[in-house]
């Protein structure tokens, strides 16, 4: 759980999830490379579930095959924020309806 800097103190794990959110929020398509980088097994819970965030917000192709393979992910949450990331993506591609 501690992922591949167990030393980081709790302030640099809140800056780097930050970051990875913050690439959800602006919708760079490029970064979902990055994001599934941080989506690994291995990397601290917080981070991974930041980047499963930002690739709902996201989208894409990617980000959306990414998802569906996280989706059997052994970590519970994980699953789960995958699961409401590509309901996210999904509700984003309906068109928009007139009542």
């Amino acid at each position: 759980e501690d992922g591949l800097y167990p030393d980081s103190t709790e302030a640099e794990i809140y800056a780097a999830a930050g970051a990875i959110a913050s690439l959800g929020m602006l919708g760079w398509a490029d970064g979902v490379g990055v994001l599934k980088l941080a989506a690994l097994p291995g990397i601290r819970g917080e981070l991974r579930l930041a980047a499963v965030e930002a690739m709902g917000s996201i989208g894409g192709p990617e980000a959306v095959e990414f998802l569906t393979e996280l989706v059997k992910d052994a970590d519970a949450t994980v699953r789960e924020a995958s699961k409401a990331a590509l309901e996210r993506i999904k509700a984003k591609k309906k068109p928009f309806c007139k009542k």
